[in-house]
C-alpha cells in the first residue's frame, strides 16, 4: 500500500511538472516573437483621415415626399445600422455624392442594394421616396463616409518605414463599430486647447489638422489602433533616438514616463505610474493600468483625455505600450495596450 502511495504522488508530481513547463514553454515561445527592432518613440498631435469602403449606414430617417406624405423606405428591409453599402444596382459608390447619384439615376424605380455586414455580403430591395426637401430620391438612411479627428503618433519604425498610432481603432461615434478603411492619411497637427478631464466629464484636446502636410497614409484600423507608412521621415529631428521595444514579460509595476502633445506641436515627456499589468497570454487594449501622476500635466489635463490615446508609454529606455482609454470615474487613470501587440500590426 505505501509503495503504491509512493508512485501515485511520483505520477501526480511528473503530471504537474509538464503542465508547468507547457505553461512556460508558451510564454518563451510569444516572447521570442518581439522583432527585434528600433522604434522612435513620438508623442505628436496628428490629425488623422479615414475614409471607409462604402458608405457606413448610422441610422434610418423618414422622408417626406413630395405628396406631403412621410414615408419610411427601409422600413421593411433588413438593412441596419452598422452595415456598409457597397452598390446600388450593381453600381459601385464609395462615398455619398456617389450614393445619391446612383439613387437619383433610379428615378423612383425600385433599386437593388448591396451591402455588407461583418464581411458577408448581402441584397435587399428598396423604393426611393423623392423628397420635398431638395427634390432628391432618398432611402430614409442616415449615412457616413469617413471621419476627421486629432489623435497621438505612438512610434515610428525607420527600418520599416511604418508607424502606429492611437492604440485603438477608429470607431463610427454613432454605431460603435470600427469604420471600414478604405483609405485615409496622417497629417500633421498643432494642439490649440484643452478641455480638463473631471470625474464623469473626459476631457479633451482641441486642434488644427494642417491638411497640406501630410505625414503618411492609413492603411489598416483595427483594434490595436491605425497603422501606415510614414511618408514623410524628415518629420522626425535627426537627433530624434529609436529605443528597444519591450516584451510585456518586461514590463514592471512602478514608474515610467509617456510622451505627448499638450500644446502647440511639440511633444514632451511627463510621468507616470504602471499599476496593474495583466492579460499576459492575449492582446486587449486593456492591458495594464496606468495613472498620470506628473503635477504639470495634471495642471494641464486633469490627467488622461481625448485626443491622447496613443501616448507611447516608455520604462526602462524601452517602448512597453501606449495609453488607450481614460477611466471615465477617475480621469488620472486610464488603460494600455503591450507595446508588443502594436509592433505585431506592422510586421
Amino acid at each position: 500500500m505505501r509503495q503504491k502511495k509512493i508512485f501515485f504522488l511520483i505520477v501526480l508530481f511528473a503530471f504537474f511538472a509538464i503542465y508547468i513547463t507547457s505553461i512556460y514553454t508558451n510564454y518563451d515561445v510569444y516572447v521570442s516573437a518581439v522583432p527585434n527592432i528600433l522604434v522612435i518613440p513620438a508623442g505628436n498631435a496628428v490629425g488623422v483621415k479615414i475614409y471607409s469602403e462604402g458608405v457606413l449606414v448610422i441610422g434610418s430617417s423618414v422622408v417626406e415626399g413630395v405628396d406631403g406624405g412621410s414615408y419610411e423606405p427601409c422600413k421593411n428591409t433588413k438593412i441596419r445600422a452598422g452595415d456598409v453599402l457597397l452598390k446600388i444596382n450593381n453600381r459601385s459608390v464609395e462615398d455619398i455624392t456617389e450614393l445619391v447619384e446612383a439613387v437619383n439615376s433610379a428615378a423612383g424605380q425600385e433599386v437593388e442594394v448591396t451591402y455588407k455586414r461583418e464581411e458577408k455580403i448581402y441584397t435587399d430591395t428598396v423604393r426611393p421616396v423623392k423628397s420635398l426637401d431638395d427634390g432628391n430620391y432618398k432611402l430614409g438612411l442616415w449615412v457616413r463616409d469617413g471621419t476627421t479627428g486629432i489623435g497621438t503618433l505612438t512610434f515610428y519604425a525607420p527600418e520599416l518605414k511604418s508607424y502606429g498610432a492611437l492604440g485603438h481603432g477608429i470607431s463610427d461615434i454613432d454605431v460603435k463599430t470600427l469604420l471600414p478603411l478604405e483609405e485615409g492619411t496622417l497629417n500633421e497637427a498643432s494642439v490649440l486647447s484643452i478641455t480638463k478631464g473631471a470625474k464623469s466629464a473626459p476631457g479633451e484636446i482641441r486642434g488644427i489638422i494642417n491638411s497640406s502636410y501630410t505625414l503618411g497614409n492609413v492603411l489598416k484600423n483595427n483594434e490595436f489602433g491605425i497603422y501606415g507608412r510614414l511618408l514623410n521621415e524628415s518629420y522626425f529631428s535627426p537627433d530624434k533616438e529609436a529605443i528597444p521595444v519591450a516584451s510585456r514579460m518586461e514590463v514592471r509595476p512602478g514608474k515610467a514616463t509617456i510622451l505627448c502633445t499638450v500644446e502647440g506641436s511639440i511633444p514632451k515627456e511627463y510621468e507616470i505610474e504602471i499599476q496593474k499589468i495583466y492579460n499576459l497570454s492575449g492582446k486587449s487594449t486593456k492591458s495594464m493600468i496606468v495613472k498620470i501622476t506628473d503635477a504639470e500635466l495634471l495642471s494641464k489635463t486633469g490627467g488622461i483625455v481625448q485626443g491622447m490615446s496613443g501616448s507611447p508609454i516608455i520604462q526602462n529606455g524601452k517602448f512597453v505600450g501606449a495609453i488607450t482609454h481614460v477611466f471615465v470615474n477617475d480621469p488620472t487613470r486610464g488603460y494600455a495596450v503591450f507595446a508588443d501587440t502594436m509592433i505585431e500590426q506592422i510586421m
